[in-house]
């Protein structure tokens, strides 16, 4: 099993860190650093914005993958259990979805300008002028 996840993203980073001390036979793969044979027909976008695992020759992304992981851990093999069942598993489809955009969107700026070589200061000049943007867009006038 591999696992593709965004090491940019601070908070997937600490949660796979977690995953690796619990299951290290699973290959964990900074998807920031390294692209995958398993990954290649995904655009960046689709890359970056879910988890995949790939798993049995079949590649899941997104709230699927947690529960491929999580079945194959021991510690984690009931929640994914409890995930998969029907009405469940959509409320479960529904808040990953809501978590992997904001983290997307937290971090879209820094995956940007790091695999641009930019300097520490040009991502904070960046990521702050992107903040304005979001408060502040062009087109809305200014009372």
């Amino acid at each position: 099993m591999k696992v593709y996840y965004n090491g940019s993203c601070n908070i997937c980073n600490a949660e796979i860190s977690h995953y690796k001390k619990i299951k290290s036979e699973i290959s964990y793969i900074d998807i920031s650093e390294t692209k995958d044979k398993h990954v290649t027909n995904l655009s960046k976008d689709e890359l970056f914005r879910r988890m995949h695992v790939y798993h049995q020759g079949n590649l899941y992304s997104g709230s699927e993958s947690f529960l491929i992981m999580w079945s194959q851990m021991k510690k984690w093999r009931l929640l994914s259990r409890v995930l998969s069942l029907p009405l469940i598993r959509q409320f479960w489809f529904l808040i990953y979805e809501i978590v992997a955009i904001f983290l997307y969107w937290k971090n879209r700026s820094k995956i940007y300008l790091e695999n641009h070589s930019c300097s520490k200061t040009t991502r904070m000049v960046f990521g702050g002028l992107r903040l304005i943007l979001y408060f502040y867009p062009l087109n809305s006038t200014l009372d």
